[in-house]
C-alpha cells in the first residue's frame, strides 16, 4: 500500500471504521486493511472472473462486503476492456490509448457483455471514512458518483494519470486536474 498510507492508517486508525475500495482486483489491499480492524470493508470489482477469485479468498470475513459491478457517475451498462496478460490488472471501462504503446506486451479484449455501473450514492452505504479508487483512468467518473457523500469521507486515495493512458481519462498535469 505504501508508506504514506501506512503512516496515515497508523495515525488515524481509530477514525477509519468503514473502507470502500473501488477496483479491488484480487483484493491485494485487504490484508493491509484488516490489520487496522475496520468495522466494514466494501469491495467493488466489475470483472466477474476476478471477482469470483477474490470473493472466495475473503468470504470468511463477515465485515467484508463484495459487489460485482463498477462505480461511476451514472447508473448504466458499459463495455469493459479486459487486459489479458496481467491478470486483468489494467482492465478499464475506458478504451486503452497510450497504454498499448507504453506496455505493448499487454493486450486487451473488449468484453462481449455489458457490465453494470452504479452511482455510489444510489447504494445504501454511508459514513465512509476511507476511499481507495484504482479504476484505470475511470477515477473521476467514480468520484462523481459519490456526490454529496464525498463531503464526509476523511481520506481519499486515488490514482490519476499524467497522460492519456486510456481514452478520455482525467489528467493531472503538474498540480492541477484537467476535466
Amino acid at each position: 500500500m505504501g508508506d504514506l498510507l501506512t503512516d496515515y492508517f497508523n495515525q488515524y486508525k481509530e477514525n477509519i471504521k468503514k473502507i470502500v475500495h473501488v477496483g479491488a482486483h484480487l483484493g491485494q489491499e485487504v490484508d493491509f486493511y484488516l490489520k487496522y480492524n475496520p468495522e466494514k470493508i466494501y469491495l467493488f470489482e466489475p470483472n466477474k472472473k476476478i471477482f469470483n477469485d477474490f470473493e472466495k479468498n475473503f468470504n470468511k470475513y463477515k465485515n467484508i462486503h463484495f459487489y460485482n459491478f463498477g462505480l461511476g457517475s451514472t447508473n448504466k451498462k458499459e463495455q469493459f476492456f479486459i487486459s489479458n496478460e496481467n491478470m486483468g490488472e489494467s482492465s478499464s471501462f475506458l478504451k486503452p490509448k497510450k497504454h498499448e504503446i507504453v506496455k505493448p506486451e499487454i493486450t486487451f479484449t473488449k468484453s462481449k457483455m455489458m457490465l453494470e455501473i452504479k452511482k455510489f450514492d444510489s447504494l445504501d452505504i454511508n459514513n465512509i471514512d476511507f476511499l481507495n479508487i484504482d479504476t484505470q483512468g475511470y477515477e473521476l467518473e467514480v468520484l462523481k458518483g459519490f456526490q454529496e457523500q464525498l463531503k464526509n469521507i476523511l481520506f481519499i486515495h486515488c490514482e490519476i494519470n499524467r497522460d492519456f493512458v486510456y481514452e478520455n481519462n482525467a489528467l493531472n498535469t503538474s498540480n492541477s486536474l484537467k476535466f
